[in-house]
Parts: C-alpha cells; structure tokens; sequence
C-alpha cells in the first residue's frame, strides 16, 4: 500500500527502522518518536535492549538487530534495527 507520496506505507505494527549504513532512522512511528524525544540526544543506538528498557516498552515491543559487512578499504560493519509492537 502506498501513501499520498508515493512511499510504501508501514504496517500498524512497525514502531522504528534504523539504518546503521549512515546512522539514521528511517522510519519512527508517532508513539515511538514521541518517547525517543524525551532522552538524552546523545544517546546512540549502540545496545537496542537498553534503549527499549530506556523507552519503558517492557515487553510490548519486540526489536530486532540485523549486522552485515563487507569490504571498503578493509572490512566495514553496519548494524540495522526494526522493531514491531506486540500490542495496540
């Protein structure tokens, strides 16, 4: 399904899409980046599991972290992270 752009839209359930490749979100739903606003700026998304618990989903959201590498001018490794709410 497409939005008014032309984008696909996300489902219901999708909260956040990060990419590590430049160390940005892709997508944050309005429940998810009304909670991320409330930290500390210099919070990196180095550990999804604390960040979770920073944001006090508890166990209503389930995320995911997808690493892949490759080559540049030596070795290069990026980490992207999706999460999904378990419930409305």
């Amino acid at each position: 399904m497409l939005n008014e752009d032309g984008e696909p839209s996300p489902c219901k359930h999708l909260a956040f899409i990060f990419f590590g490749v430049n160390g940005k979100w892709h997508y944050q739903s309005k429940d998810f980046a009304k909670r991320i606003s409330k930290l500390d700026e210099s919070l990196a998304i180095t550990d999804l599991a604390t960040l979770l618990k920073e944001l006090k989903y508890g166990k209503s959201l389930l995320g995911f972290e997808v690493t892949y590498g490759g080559m540049a001018c030596g070795p290069v490794w990026f980490t992207d992270c999706y999460g999904f709410r378990l419930r409305d």
